[in-house]
């Protein structure tokens, strides 16, 4: 892709996240079973990292796994923080959401170095490392410990 190419992917990549969010946020999330949702997202995590890892140079594939992207994954962080508030007494909603910011930059700078180190050999890596991560979290809403993690499921 050319530099433009790219900066108008990335504008069309943020444009469809501010609307989908803004949509689904405002109008689905309170009509929906929210951990179900994020099984479900696991698993087109799963197969959207694969594409990912498939795309190769088709620029048509791209945007369509981007707007699937933005129709799913990027959209679990909300719900998760959702469940998080709801799970969390009032006066600890600072404290808790605080050490969750924490964690997440922590887990940024992970990624960041996984995703650098596993693209020295190559540039598929990463996705099928992201694929794994989805599986982890599947394995632990239906796997034998899900009892323990969560009663709302």
């Amino acid at each position: 892709m050319s530099p433009k190419a790219i900066s108008l992917f990335f504008i069309y990549m943020g444009s469809v996240s501010i609307v989908v969010s803004y949509v689904f946020f405002t109008h689905w999330v309170h009509r929906i079973h929210v951990v179900r949702w994020i099984k479900g997202f696991a698993v087109v995590g799963i197969l959207l990292h694969l594409g990912y890892a498939w795309v190769g140079t088709s620029t048509w594939a791209l945007y369509g796994l981007i707007t699937l992207d933005n129709l799913t994954l990027a959209l679990m962080p909300g719900l998760l923080d959702g469940l998080v508030g709801q799970a969390t007494p009032p006066e600890q909603r600072g404290h808790v959401f605080g050490i969750g910011q924490l964690l997440t930059s922590l887990a940024n700078i992970a990624t960041t170095l996984v995703f650098s180190l596993l693209s020295i050999w190559s540039l598929e890596w990463p996705f099928y490392w992201f694929a794994l991560c989805f599986l982890a979290l599947l394995w632990l809403k239906i796997g034998p410990t899900s009892k323990s993690l969560s009663t709302a499921s």
